[in-house]
């Protein structure tokens, strides 16, 4: 399956739409039960029924969903998009903005259907960075934690020869001597480049959800209305059709 991967979308609440949780609970499928990740309350949706959300050509879909997991451990999350009928997805990062709401944006550029789904998993990388700093900023030894990060690098490494920038950070953290681990466990590069290749495993991904993009002009409506009594010559002469014709 191919994937094509935006910058991630820093989202701040826009016009947030809530939705039966039922109607978008996730079941965990292979995954043994260990899939920690729960997703719910998808918007937008239409719920109980198989009819498609609505938008048209210009806009920008904007996807929320209430995403959490048990204990304190960074979640990450995802919006895949794609026409359909095509087999290319474009996926876009979730920025969780509100209590348990994540949200995620994408344009709408041609008309017809097209589907999306979320997916979720417990991203212990970004765990490891927030708890690092809390463990500096509290003045304790970091020995064990540069070693832990280095195995969260190796292993998402695993036996890809392409990544070389990741293998050089995961032997610097484990160089005793290097007085720069703590810049380079927290380098923004080393963040990007392990989102990238994050195994994410045991992810949550939603059942495939469609939404219609019609043509700009169905944003609106207008109705038209004639009264043929009120076509008369004057105020005091109801008309008929006949005067009709005449306009």
């Amino acid at each position: 399956m191919a994937i094509k991967t935006n910058t991630p979308t820093a989202t701040a609440p826009r016009n947030a739409t809530r939705v039966d949780p039922a109607a978008s609970v996730t079941p965990s499928t292979g995954s043994d039960g260990r899939a920690r990740v729960i997703i719910e309350a998808v918007a937008p949706t239409v719920p109980d029924g198989p009819f498609a959300a609505k938008r048209s050509v210009g806009e920008t879909a904007r996807v929320e969903a209430d995403i959490f997991c048990d204990g304190h451990d960074a979640i990450a999350a995802v919006v895949r998009h794609r026409k359909c009928g095509s087999e290319q997805w474009t996926e876009v990062r979730m920025a969780h903005f509100d209590n348990d709401r994540w949200a995620a944006e994408f344009d709408l550029t041609a008309e017809g259907a097209c589907e999306f789904v979320v997916e979720a998993w417990v991203d212990h990388f970004a765990t490891w960075q927030r708890d690092l700093r809390r463990r500096a900023a509290a003045g304790q030894d970091l020995t064990t934690e540069y070693l832990i990060g280095a195995a969260l690098i190796e292993h998402a490494i695993g036996d890809k020869p392409a990544h070389a920038d990741l293998r050089q950070f995961a032997l610097r953290l484990r160089k005793a001597t290097d007085p720069q681990r703590s810049e380079i466990a927290l380098d923004e590069r080393l963040t990007t480049l392990m989102a990238q290749c994050d195994p994410r495993r045991f992810a949550v991904q939603t059942q495939t959800h469609r939404i219609w993009v019609d043509r700009e002009r169905a944003r609106f409506s207008s109705w038209y209305e004639l009264f043929p009594r009120s076509t008369g010559k004057d105020e005091r002469t109801h008309g008929t059709f006949r005067d009709v014709i005449g306009r």
